[in-house]
């Protein structure tokens, strides 16, 4: 899977997935602020994709294209 095959929008979950963590150690990131998420109801939270592509930048971590 790469980047621009995930949805503006992305899931906490296929966060993980694409960046081979853990759900829990994403979701700590996610609640630290670390990687950008929005909040679109009380239990609603996705990840906007050019966000964690810039996040991913900032990391010095590559996006994968394959």
């Amino acid at each position: 899977m790469t980047l621009a095959e995930l949805p503006d929008l992305i899931r906490v979950s296929a966060v993980a997935e694409y960046l081979q963590m853990s759900r829990a150690q994403c979701w700590r990131l996610v609640a630290s602020g670390d990687i950008p998420s929005v909040r679109l109801s009380e239990r609603v939270v996705r990840v906007p994709r050019q966000q964690l592509e810039a996040w991913l930048r900032d990391k010095g971590m590559a996006a994968r294209t394959a």
